[in-house]
């Protein structure tokens, strides 16, 4: 599972010029520096992390979803072998309160399924407010005045490159992220 930065935060890396640009530089040529965000956001370890998270949420998540189809299953299987035995307004009852059940579980796994994404999502966002702060401060101390996205960039000439040293920096500042479902 690859996850996605928000285009927000590279718009937000793009603006870091402004951050850094005032007067007094205005007249020297700006420094340019490229940073790698597939890079980092596969390499760090907080990110490696809330794969790993994620990856362990969705399979537990598939396997309770396996378990309440198999156990539907043969409880339709039962009611089917009673259909002779009872009669037709009792079987009538049962079918639909089986299926009621199952309308239920159903809603209630699209929310459990809803919950793991959306934790995915709140623990993507902290990895990335870091991230934009540990860029800035690279930047900052590199004495670069613009930080673009590699992959924004058709040619980037004689940029520099900041990827292994905002990695470097993030991996230190934030070694993990707890994905955290809410009840």
């Amino acid at each position: 599972m690859r996850l996605r930065l928000y285009p927000a935060l590279a718009a937000l890396l793009a603006c870091l010029q402004f951050a850094t640009f005032t007067p007094a530089n205005a007249e020297s040529p700006q420094k340019i520096a490229v940073v790698d965000l597939d890079v980092i956001m596969r390499d760090s370890s907080a990110a490696k992390g809330i794969q790993e998270q994620m990856k362990g949420h969705l399979e537990s998540f598939r396997k309770a979803v396996k378990e309440q189809e198999d156990k539907f299953r043969a409880e339709r299987e039962d009611l089917v072998k009673q259909r002779n035995v009872l009669a037709a307004d009792a079987f009538n009852k049962k079918q639909r309160d089986l299926e009621q059940k199952a309308t239920d579980t159903e809603l209630e796994f699209r929310r459990r399924e809803q919950r793991i994404r959306q934790a995915g999502g709140n623990a993507q966002q902290e990895l990335q407010k870091v991230l934009l702060a540990v860029v800035a401060d690279v930047a900052k101390k590199e004495g670069v005045a613009i930080v673009m996205p590699k992959g924004a960039l058709l040619y980037s000439g004689d940029t520099k490159d900041i990827t292994d040293s905002a990695l470097k920096q993030l991996n230190s500042k934030l070694p993990a992220v707890k994905v955290t479902l809410s009840k």
